[in-house]
């Protein structure tokens, strides 16, 4: 079976699977071991259960998702994903790789996804983070109209690397709801496209060579949406690690996969790299580009 090469987060994947949301490349330019991908008509058992759910099992090593009569996968030591499709539509639940296999695999390399957006300020990423229906994806596509390209959505992959905090990019693409590019000025006009039949967002294509590259954080903004005010403020150290801990990808996992300490580390080698602030808008007004412009004016500014 022909494979298909793709990179994601600086982590190779070869896999017999059409990855749709991924762009995929002739050759890796990394030296890090990659993850296979590959099919597989086997029921998937642990070797050790250190947490059961209707739908997950995993221990420290391995990781067990299951959609029944759908979709399984099977993941190893950080190497290797297995999927057992049994449903209809293999793209539509190929969802559930993007959401929970590939979070799995990454968490067993000791390597911790954050929930972030991300805009590129003369050569430096700014990064958004925050929980999901926040406003990440519509923060990012209203500053890129407003002349800042969008670097990430979603996810974000940090390193350390030379004394600097590195961010790597997840997904070549972005995802929007179509309300929120009929309210964002322009957005409408961009090109989308369908992303898979069990949601009505679209899909926005980040070009690759923003996407692929490995950027330094100039600054994390944690985003928040209460009162009625716009407000933008500096935050300390002990409270970038507090929201960095929060606002790790799948935080559920840490404490049962055992990657507590290795969080910890991780989060306490980063924290005096970063410059943090808090930025709050109101829930209930459409206020992104007067939110946008304030980010702009109080926090790009203040690198």
């Amino acid at each position: 079976m022909e494979k298909l090469l793709y990179q994601l987060f600086g982590v190779p994947l070869v896999s017999e699977i059409k990855l749709p949301l991924l762009k995929a490349v002739e050759t890796f330019d990394s030296e890090v071991e990659p993850i296979v991908v590959q099919f597989s008509e086997d029921s998937f058992q642990l070797r050790e259960v250190l947490h059961a759910k209707p739908f997950t099992q995993f221990s420290e090593t391995e990781f067990i998702y299951c959609v029944p009569s759908q979709i399984e996968f099977y993941v190893r030591d950080g190497k290797e994903i297995w999927v057992n499709h049994q449903g209809s539509s293999l793209e539509d639940n190929l969802l559930y790789f993007f959401s929970n296999a590939l979070p799995a695999a990454f968490f067993q390399r000791n390597l911790f996804l954050f929930h972030a957006s991300g805009v590129v300020v003369e050569g430096k990423v700014v990064l958004f983070l925050a929980p999901s229906r926040t406003g990440k994806s519509s923060l990012a596509l209203q500053l890129q109209q407003m002349g800042y390209p969008v670097f990430t959505d979603d996810n974000v992959l940090l390193t350390v690397e030379n004394g600097q905090c590195m961010a790597r990019a997840g997904y070549p693409s972005m995802k929007a709801w179509d309300q929120t590019l009929k309210e964002i000025e322009g957005a409408d006009q961009l090109e989308t496209f369908a992303l898979h039949t069990q949601t009505d967002k679209k899909g926005l294509f980040i070009p690759v060579d923003i996407s692929q590259k490995v950027l330094p954080v100039q600054q994390i903004v944690f985003l928040k949406e209460e009162g009625s005010d716009l407000v933008f403020r500096p935050i300390s150290s002990m409270e970038i690690m507090q929201k960095l801990i929060e606002n790790t990808y799948r935080v559920a996992w840490i404490q049962p996969m055992r990657k507590g300490a290795a969080q910890f580390k991780f989060v306490s080698e980063i924290v005096p790299l970063l410059k943090g602030f808090e930025a709050i808008r109101s829930k209930n007004k459409k206020t992104f580009k007067e939110f946008a412009a304030g980010i702009i004016s109080e926090i790009f500014t203040n690198p």
